[in-house]
């Protein structure tokens, strides 16, 4: 199982009635009991990490809140949430809203080999916007081009048979469909534009990991983007787990099972490594998604 080195987490409910560790496994400590109640993650049935909390179902009916609030600093909600994740492969179910990194459950634990590329950087809001939106347009652009196509002439059609009495130019009903049809693409778009926008607005309100460093890993055997204060160089997303991969602007995009991806941000490789990355991911034969 993957991130089994980060560091456990402490957590204390403000009344200081209850202390929670999130560990090997889920510990309390209530000033009610003499001794603490020890849960095995076999013990919880599924996990749902909402805005500002982690809502934690236990087998015996039984649900712990954990707000993040209580938590230290960003870097404990980010562990607990890696040992939680990590721990619900084999489990439970752990839901949670849109995200920005992979989950924790699509690693495996390996030793790197020498030959790995390891650089560090931040998300940038803007990129991620950019990218989100050239890869929806490369998916959806023939599609709308083929819709226009048919809107176009059934208005053509429309137009013919029921103005035919204020319209008598051919021409003009051509042109008046052609008209209709890209107004009616161009409102496709603006739609689509805006739920990507919406999308990573809401990605950058729910994920805490959009605003701390990220270890970015490219190696002959896997892929990883890991937040670098749980990062311990164990931890990758095998290529067998990568369906293809996109190339817009500012991102290498690789597409994981499960309707995941990894944002591979390349403002800050030299051309020389990302060259080394195009080899490396077409020496096994991954797959590059067109338009």
């Amino acid at each position: 199982m993957a991130f089994l080195n980060v560091d456990g987490v402490e957590v204390q409910s403000p009344s200081g009635d209850n202390t929670y560790i999130i560990s090997d496994y889920f510990t309390i400590f209530s000033d009610n009991s003499v001794s603490p109640t020890i849960y095995s993650w076999h013990d919880v049935t599924g996990i749902y990490e909402n805005i500002g909390r982690f809502e934690i179902n236990l087998k015996r009916g039984e649900k712990v809140i954990l707000q993040k609030e209580w938590f230290n600093s960003v870097e404990e909600i980010l562990s607990c949430r890696a040992i939680m994740e990590a721990q619900s492969k084999e489990n439970f179910k752990y839901r949670h809203l849109q995200r920005v990194l992979p989950n924790k459950t699509s690693y495996i634990n390996a030793d790197l080999p020498e030959n790995t590329l390891v650089y560090k950087n931040k998300y940038n809001y803007e990129e991620l916007l950019q990218a989100n939106i050239a890869i929806t347009t490369q998916r959806i652009l023939k599609y709308i081009w083929l819709c226009t196509f048919i809107l176009s002439i059934i208005t053509f059609f429309m137009l013919r048979r029921h103005h035919a009495n204020i319209i008598d130019d051919v021409w003009a009903d051509m042109i008046i469909s052609i008209l209709i049809a890209l107004t009616a693409a161009i409102m496709l778009s603006l739609i689509y534009y805006l739920i990507d926008k919406s999308l990573i607005r809401r990605m950058k309100k729910s994920d805490e990991a959009l605003g701390v460093s990220i270890c970015f890993i490219i190696s002959p055997i896997g892929i990883a983007a890991i937040e670098e204060c749980i990062n311990t160089f164990n931890d990758i997303i095998p290529w067998s787990e990568v369906n293809s991969y996109s190339v817009t602007d500012t991102m290498l995009i690789f597409a994981i099972k499960n309707h995941q991806k990894l944002w591979l941000p390349i403002n800050s490789i030299t051309a020389e490594n990302y060259d080394w990355i195009i080899n490396v991911v077409g020496a096994l034969n991954v797959p590059e998604k067109q338009g």
